[in-house]
């Protein structure tokens, strides 16, 4: 089933598929025309065919061929290991005949807390080598290093393929670095993402049942994450499961990692194979829900971080799954008259370079400078026309009678300049809701914080969220009711994405 590049199509993909890869510059370590189309395993847990569909921690990606197809190297690099079947020095006897190529990082990479400078290519089940290569050997971006066969322990023909970053030990290696060293291929190769999933939670007793399906072309599922809280929404549990880390999962071995069950946390994978139409992820959080948990968050999301599955389920103190409270009713109410005590409602800014100048109803004025030494920031008057809100990309601040009264933190790192946006709205009669977005290029984040009547800001939640390809141009807010849509623009074509904002302020994405 050999099937070759397309020189156009694959041009195409290079230039317009996007993921928050490790590195910019690495290519397929095979010349297929669209090869995350072929996979026929795919990284994490799975039920392996050829051994009557066994559970198994995958930690590569298979890739089907033929014996005249080439594996190719990734980047440039140079042989680190050539081991040929039956060789009594591979530690890797199941492998048949492997290449591993090394590579240098384009800047340090951080893996299990570890700043990392190289990381190593694996291509097994080779039928043969490339003529002539031999360790020690530069090779280059796309240079052939073996051909696609099944040596070793595999009933059909495929490359599996690996990346292990800082060593090529395993845990169950007497040489290991006290760490699992694979990570999802994925995670260095260009592919197109769509996010297309769809997604389950419920709750059955005491455990939480989760469930995601996603396409056959975009087999990049990476974590589950379920958070419990309280009725004063008091983070009670959190549990995660991670396949590129290996969290919730036992590493130690090949035994311990293949085991289904492991700490309360049970992955229950459908049949995959080639031919599928889509991977179908199972897995139950045991023993998560107690008396006195109200809420269960539950998250699920690809190696690049972002959603593909989130939800809220609510628990009643009889135990039973109920809908979405309303929030208990704000004391506060600027409709009856109150306004700010010294100097009333605001009736005009003007922004003058890194200062705002604040005219009040009384004809009062005062400057403020929300962040010195930068003029670029964004504000917003709550919907009380008093409170005063600024944001540089970094902090949310708000102001009230010219004077900072609360911030709170939104990223780790400065954003560039007229990248943010932010809106504030009375969604729920009783609360205002602080909307903030900002985007990076392609990428982006929403921040949805509340403003409460002692004017605080309570962190809600922080999405990642892809924006179309290509760097954008544009970013815009429109509030409508319960939703936002957020409107970034490419060129003359305008995107939308759309959220609904819950009561208790966490977003669900339409």
């Amino acid at each position: 089933m050999a099937i070759k590049k397309v020189v156009l199509l694959s041009i195409f993909v290079l230039l317009f598929s996007f993921s928050a890869r490790a590195e910019t510059a690495t290519n397929w370590p095979v010349d297929f025309a669209n090869p995350q189309t072929l996979l026929s395993s795919a990284f994490g847990p799975r039920l392996k065919a050829s051994e009557d569909y066994r559970y198994d921690y995958h930690r590569g990606i298979d890739i089907p061929g033929e014996t005249t197809d080439e594996a190719i190297s990734i980047k440039d690099g140079t042989v680190y290991r050539i081991y040929a079947e039956g060789d009594p020095d591979s530690t890797y006897p199941n492998s048949g005949n492997i290449v591993i190529v090394k590579h240098q990082f384009d800047e340090p990479y951080s893996f299990h807390g570890i700043s990392h400078t190289i990381y190593y290519s694996l291509y097994a089940h080779l039928s043969s080598f490339a003529e002539g290569l031999e360790e020690g050997d530069t090779v280059t971006a796309g240079q052939t290093v073996g051909y696609i066969g099944k040596s070793g322990t595999t009933d059909f023909l495929h490359l599996h393929f690996e990346i292990r970053v800082g060593t090529t030990c395993s845990m169950e290696i007497e040489c290991n670095h006290g760490y699992d060293p694979h990570i999802n291929p994925l995670n260095f190769l260009p592919y197109t993402q769509e996010n297309e999933a769809t997604g389950s939670a419920s709750v059955s007793g005491a455990d939480v049942l989760t469930s995601i399906t996603i396409p056959y072309d975009e087999l990049d599922l990476n974590s589950f994450r379920v958070r419990t809280y309280n009725s004063n929404d008091t983070l009670l549990q959190n549990k995660l499961l991670n396949f590129d880390t290996r969290e919730g999962s036992d590493p130690s071995s090949d035994e311990t990692l293949d085991q289904q069950e492991y700490n309360n946390i049970y992955i229950d994978p459908e049949i995959f194979t080639s031919s599928s139409e889509e991977e179908t992820m199972n897995v139950t959080f045991e023993n998560t829900i107690f008396d006195n948990v109200r809420r269960v968050n539950i998250q699920i999301k690809d190696i690049n971080g972002n959603t593909l599955f989130s939800d809220d389920i609510y628990i009643s103190s009889e135990g039973v799954v109920v809908e979405e409270p309303e929030p208990e009713p704000d004391p506060y109410d600027p409709e009856n008259g109150e306004t700010d005590p010294l100097y009333g409602i605001i009736t005009n800014i003007d922004k003058q370079e890194e200062n705002l100048l604040i005219t009040y109803e009384d004809g009062t004025e005062h400057i403020i400078t929300p962040f010195i030494n930068n003029a670029d920031f964004a504000y917003q008057l709550s919907t009380d026309k008093y409170r005063l809100l600024t944001t540089n990309g970094k902090f949310i601040r708000v102001f009230k009678n010219s004077v900072k009264v609360d911030q709170k933190k939104i990223h780790k790192k400065y954003l560039p300049k007229r990248s943010y946006k932010m809106k504030v709205a009375n969604f729920y009669s009783a609360y205002d809701n602080v909307i903030f977005a900002s985007k990076k290029q392609t990428t982006g984040k929403i921040a949805v914080f509340r403003l409460d009547s002692a004017d605080q800001l309570i962190k809600r939640q922080i999405r990642n969220t892809l924006f179309h390809l290509g760097k954008l141009n544009r970013l815009k807010i429109i509030l409508d009711k319960k939703r936002f849509k957020v409107i970034v623009r490419k060129n003359h074509l305008n995107y939308n994405y759309v959220w609904r904002i819950r009561a208790n302020g966490t977003l669900i994405k339409k």
